[in-house]
């Protein structure tokens, strides 16, 4: 930075120009009428003519000697703005090829310059034209008055390095108060700069919450202005919240085409290799189209000379098929049975039957449910009533159910098992069931 400094004040002193004579008795009455040529002159873009000018008047300002505010202070804050917004302007927007050359070198040595580089470089040529040279010291920015400040703060912004004006503005704040500023600055140019600070420089890096803490724990502001700006800053965050928002993508809508009922030789040919589908937008379908949709998706007519698919391959189930819809049959009540295969189909493996059971289960699970109650949970049930009963005593007096049971194993033949007799029981109690069941008795 100290480099391009030294560069950029080597090249502007030495392009004074000598034909530009200084007109009236003393600097600041030569200064005041040169002012106006100066800046009629950038107004018409006629930047080698401002900057001739610019650089006579700067070989009379010079920094202040002992006090920082002297009688030559207000001249030399207009002419510092002046050349801070020419140098600003032709490097934003620079003038057609042709006419480069007729610039004076320190312009054109600016153009090749960063925009950081180029904002430094004026920063530091204002910092050190505001400090006194007596007693010798570094350029000190207590010594800066706020419009300089506020002018390079946006030729900053201008040329998108909005980093360097907040670097400017709190070196600024934190060396405010070392120096008695002028009456003129007073209160007014603390507030446009902390306003740049807090709504332009801070927005700009994305650091609005440290903008609204900084005006939150400020003390030297109204009241009233500190909550206007506040309410300006959320405003701002409002508008650039809304404006990163990415914008709904439309809906591509897929035309319905229906399939040609001849197709052609091209699309017969390659009947083997490509899909049969068509490819519909996800929405509900009309049902008017069911039938369409089912015949175009279930079975593709086929072409006069291509030959018919194996038989093993028209057999394949559609719950092993991937990627075909679900069939309608399924999709209906299920007092409806499914639809049964055709009896040309080939021999159906262990998998078709499974699902065959599956789907009876499921579409009969009331039947299944009754039976289960009638010839399967009553005769247990009216097994148990019957060994309660007979294990109980009889009221007068008679065999119990031991000898019973005695009398039972006693009269078994002697070759019946364990399993036999327990056949026999089940059955004898289904029967048993069955017949109390005819009799209204269960």
């Amino acid at each position: 930075m100290s480099t391009t400094t030294s560069v950029l004040t080597t090249t502007a002193t030495t392009t004074a120009p000598a034909s530009i004579p200084l007109r009236g008795g003393s600097p600041a009455a030569a200064l005041r009428s040169l002012y106006p040529r100066a800046a009629k002159a950038f107004l018409q873009r006629n930047f080698t003519l401002t900057h001739d000018l610019i650089t006579t008047a700067f070989d009379v300002l010079s920094p202040p000697t002992y006090r920082p505010f002297d009688e030559l202070d207000a001249h030399r804050r207009k002419w510092d703005l002046l050349r801070i917004t020419l140098e600003t302007t032709l490097y934003a927007s620079p003038p057609p090829p042709e006419e480069l050359e007729s610039l004076p070198p320190a312009l054109r040595s600016n153009l090749i310059l960063s925009p950081h580089s180029l904002v430094a470089a004026l920063h530091t040529r204002s910092l050190r034209l505001y400090t006194p040279t007596i007693p010798a010291q570094k350029p000190n920015p207590a010594f800066t008055p706020s419009q300089i400040l506020l002018t390079l703060v946006l030729s900053s912004l201008k040329l998108e390095c909005p980093d360097i004006g907040r670097g400017m503005i709190e070196e600024w704040l934190s060396r405010r108060g070392q120096v008695d500023q002028p009456k003129t600055e007073g209160e007014n140019g603390y507030e446009r700069v902390l306003e740049l600070y807090c709504l332009h420089a801070l927005p700009r890096l994305k650091e609005w919450d440290y903008a609204r803490e900084f005006l939150r724990y400020e003390g030297e502001l109204p009241r009233e202005r500190r909550e206007q700006m506040l309410r300006t800053l959320q405003h701002q965050r409002t508008q650039a919240a809304r404006k990163s928002l990415p914008l709904p993508s439309p809906i591509p809508v897929v035309p319905s085409r229906s399939p040609s009922p001849t197709p052609s030789a091209a699309s017969s040919s390659s009947l083997s290799t490509t899909s049969t589908h068509t490819v519909v937008p996800a929405r509900r379908a009309r049902p008017t189209n069911i039938s369409h949709l089912r015949s175009s998706t279930i079975a593709a007519p086929l072409a006069p000379n291509t030959a018919p698919l194996p038989r093993r391959t028209e057999s394949i189930p559609r719950s092993q098929t991937p990627g075909t819809p679900r069939p309608l049959s399924l999709l209906s009540s299920p007092s409806r049975r499914p639809a049964s295969l055709p009896s040309s189909a080939g021999p159906r493996t262990a998998v078709e039957y499974l699902n065959l059971v599956k789907e009876y289960v499921r579409l009969h699970s009331t039947r299944i449910t009754g039976s289960i109650l009638l010839f399967l949970l009553l005769p247990v049930l009216s097994l148990l009533f019957r060994v309660r009963r007979r294990r109980a005593p009889k009221a007068v007096g008679g065999a119990g159910t031991a000898d019973r049971v005695r009398k039972r194993l006693i009269s078994r033949p002697a070759g019946q098992g364990l399993l036999t007799s327990l056949w026999s029981e089940v059955i004898r109690a289904i029967w048993d069931t069955v017949r109390m069941g005819g009799r209204g008795l269960v």
